[in-house]
């Protein structure tokens, strides 16, 4: 008997929140989530089914929680509402011991579909929210028209590629890195990078948007949640997308950064400012 429309929602919620499902499925509470009531005969047949949907073996995501890809890959999973366990040990600061076997490649994030089960792992973020898409379809992330779904799948890359790059070797490194090696940020080169972001890419995200609320349609997609995780590095050293230059995309980071998914991220971003002891100066704000 299918569930009720709206219900399934509902019965992600319980297996998230860790209901006692058996307890809680067994009782004539429950059933009228499947519309009309169920016979008596039905009643352990739901009951077994729903029983494997709600202890299903729970995945574990792998990788530093300050990388824009692993943040990427929580912000899709936060919208879906899934449930994982979390892993941040790996990082391109240190390897845990055999973390090789899960990504020979030795990059962040790392996915086990089945925490209890290391051989299979989903490698490359991209990877891991199309899986999730296809897990959790709803809400959806990835336009189903066309011609929005390829300029989300287009945009993505440009995040995941040239903006990564830019943002992280030019920008990032040489603040973070040199803190973290406890030497003074190198502002004029992370300055001089910024300007090397702002002569092509940052316009061409702007133009990007046009008018729009979103990159890809009239929908918050995959698209966004690419650039905004990497922007928040950005922001993170000191260097907002300045709202004079570039209107439009700032407009769109302080959107997205409001939603649930990414406010908690940015959270997170500041408790690690607060406990970490680094002091980012504020270039652009």
């Amino acid at each position: 008997m299918p569930v009720a429309h709206g219900n399934m929602r509902r019965l992600r919620q319980m297996r998230v929140h860790g209901s006692n499902g058996f307890r809680l499925i067994n009782n004539t509470h429950f059933f009228p989530l499947f519309g009309d009531e169920p016979s008596i005969a039905l009643r352990p047949v739901i009951v077994h089914t729903l029983a494997k949907y709600l202890w299903r073996n729970k995945m574990k995501l792998l990788g530093a929680p300050l990388s824009p890809f692993v943040r990427k890959a929580v912000i899709v999973a936060a919208e879906k509402n899934l449930d994982y366990e979390y892993d941040p040990r790996p990082s391109p600061l240190g390897w845990p011991e055999d973390f090789e076997k899960i990504n020979p490649l030795k990059r962040i994030p790392a996915l086990l579909p089945d925490a209890d089960k290391p051989d299979f792992a989903i490698n490359d973020s991209s990877a891991i929210c199309a899986y999730f898409e296809k897990l959790q379809p709803e809400p959806a992330l990835y336009p189903s028209a066309a011609e929005a779904y390829g300029r989300a799948l287009w945009l993505e890359e440009v995040a995941d590629t040239e903006l990564a790059n830019k943002v992280g070797m030019l920008v990032f490194r040489p603040v973070f890195f040199n803190l973290a090696a406890g030497k003074p940020a190198d502002i004029d080169s992370a300055k001089s990078g910024f300007e090397k972001l702002s002569e092509v890419l940052l316009p061409y995200l702007e133009s990007q948007l046009g008018d729009a609320d979103w990159f890809a349609g009239d929908m918050f997609s995959i698209a966004d949640i690419a650039v905004t995780a990497q922007l928040m590095n950005l922001d993170m050293v000191g260097f907002a997308v300045p709202e004079d230059r570039f209107p439009r995309l700032r407009a769109h980071y302080t959107r997205c950064i409001a939603r649930l998914s990414i406010a908690a991220c940015v959270k997170g971003i500041e408790k690690f400012i607060s406990t970490s002891g680094f002091k980012f100066e504020r270039i652009i704000a």
